[in-house]
């Protein structure tokens, strides 16, 4: 018990100095997450539907941006985890050559991993509903305001988040 009570400070110790990378993937998932939950709220928002024609130029247009944002936040996310687990192998060997377990080590790892996803990923989609509404709230100010122009949600767009979120744990 007194080696796990100093491995632990020693863990403690090893992400205090390495927090900038748990602070950039942190901010590499929820800003992925913000933007994907936003894009597809707008995709598929009634509203937006019924301003582009089914099967139209502006229609496939926006589809085509909307496909490579998300492969955008794709790499981005994949980028900000290669770095974050590079980080991460440091800090496992030093605690390996300490006298951890890999088993150890590994349910400890995964756990964290989950925690962190979990939560930047939620926390982007959380907010992307709200960060859609206020763009959508400034075209309209800026570029038209009719009463047609009102903005509503179809919430199944939070399946595509859902989806994203997987992902990211998964990766």
């Amino acid at each position: 018990c007194i080696i796990m009570t100093d491995l632990s400070s020693i863990f403690r110790k090893l992400r205090k100095h390495n927090q900038k990378n748990y602070k950039l993937y942190l901010f590499c998932n929820f800003v992925s997450l913000l933007l994907i939950t936003a894009y597809g709220a707008m995709m598929f928002s009634p509203t937006i539907r019924e301003i582009l024609p089914e099967g139209g130029d502006s229609r496939k247009q926006v589809t085509m941006i909307f496909a490579m944002a998300c492969v955008g936040c794709v790499v981005f996310t994949i980028y900000a985890a290669s770095l974050f687990y590079r980080m991460k192998s440091k800090e496992l060997g030093t605690m390996m050559l300490l006298g951890a377990s890999k088993k150890t080590l590994a349910g400890a790892l995964l756990k964290e991993i989950f925690l962190l996803s979990s939560l930047s990923s939620l926390a982007g989609a959380a907010l992307g509903l709200p960060f859609a509404w206020g763009i959508w709230w400034i075209f309209r100010k800026i570029i038209v305001d009719s009463p047609e122009m009102v903005l509503h949600f179809d919430y199944s767009c939070l399946l595509l988040s859902l989806a994203f979120i997987v992902l990211v744990i998964l990766c």
